[in-house]
């Protein structure tokens, strides 16, 4: 597994995580956010909603080779949650706690970001040890 796949896949866990925290924990989850208990199978639906899109990055990380654009577009949401999270607090009085899963956002990004990264020099190491390799395994010319 790519070291981009495994952040991906890795981050699913927390998205599946939180889900199932929203769906079987739904007013603990509002009252850490401030939100009024009212709100419960709201934040039921929005866990389901969390725990599908965790099933997404699940398998996206399990099948590294064919999702690189996926963890790219992943990169786009995961960056821009924390700046959403903040003008939430600032403009609409949201319990700075909502911060935090930003953060978590932020991380995971800055991960992906890195591994994607990081893969891509290791497979360009490798094209290019084939190449020496393959250019070693062939018989010499005759002029």
């Amino acid at each position: 597994m790519t070291r981009a796949a495994k952040s991906v896949f890795f981050f699913s866990f927390y998205m599946i995580i939180i889900g199932l925290f929203m769906i079987f924990f739904p007013i603990v989850t509002l009252r850490i956010l401030n939100i009024g208990e009212s709100a419960s199978i709201l934040v039921r639906f929005i866990g389901m909603v969390v725990i599908f899109m965790g099933y997404f990055y699940l398998r996206a990380g399990m099948n590294e080779g064919k999702f690189r654009p996926f963890y790219m577009l992943t990169l786009h949401t995961r960056f821009s949650a924390i700046v959403i999270l903040i003008l939430f607090v600032i403009f609409l009085k949201a319990n700075p706690v909502i911060v935090v899963f930003g953060l978590i956002d932020f991380s995971g990004a800055i991960w992906t970001i890195v591994s994607m990264r990081g893969d891509k020099k290791l497979s360009e190491a490798e094209s290019a040890d084939m190449a020496a390799n393959t250019d070693k395994d062939e018989p010499p010319k005759k002029d």
